[in-house]
């Protein structure tokens, strides 16, 4: 049991496969209570799966057959706080690449690529902006998949 997620051709290409671990997991269900909770996701060809998904499953199947597509939140640094991010993310980089900068501080592959997917170019040294996003990113699933997904 899976969700789709609409990626670019490159970042399922590049990424499917890819663990996502130490994530944390928060959305409304059709009763309005939140939910939210830490595990590992697994981004797939379609979309996205893993323990979080499976443990919410039911709620977020109710929530897509309610409103279609459905938007839930990541923290991609759970143990890391906005404010510690947005530091790191100010600090002086120098002659480094963003790429490298980022890598210095623990944002590489897939959690750099998610960012990458869903802010422009230029808005991607805006410390604030990507240590918002970092901590409550936005992953609109579009549908869910079968236990043998491809539903």
């Amino acid at each position: 049991m899976g969700f789709d997620v609409k990626y670019s051709n490159v970042f399922k290409e590049k990424f499917s496969g890819t663990p996502l671990k130490n994530v944390e997991l928060s959305f409304r269900d059709i009763k309005g209570e939140l939910h939210t909770k830490l595990g590992e996701l697994l981004v797939s060809e379609y979309g996205v799966e893993g323990s979080l998904i499976y443990t919410h499953s039911k709620f977020l199947r109710e929530q897509l057959d309610r409103h279609s597509p459905f938007t839930v939140y990541l923290d991609l640094f759970a143990h890391r706080s906005q404010s510690k991010l947005e530091q790191q993310l100010s600090a002086n980089r120098g002659k480094q690449s963003l790429s490298a900068f980022w890598k210095r501080i623990g944002i590489s592959g897939v959690k750099a690529s998610l960012l990458r997917e869903v802010l422009d170019k230029e808005l991607l040294t805006q410390a604030d902006l990507v240590a918002r996003t970092l901590k409550h990113f936005p992953l609109k699933l579009e549908a869910y998949q079968g236990i043998e997904g491809g539903d």
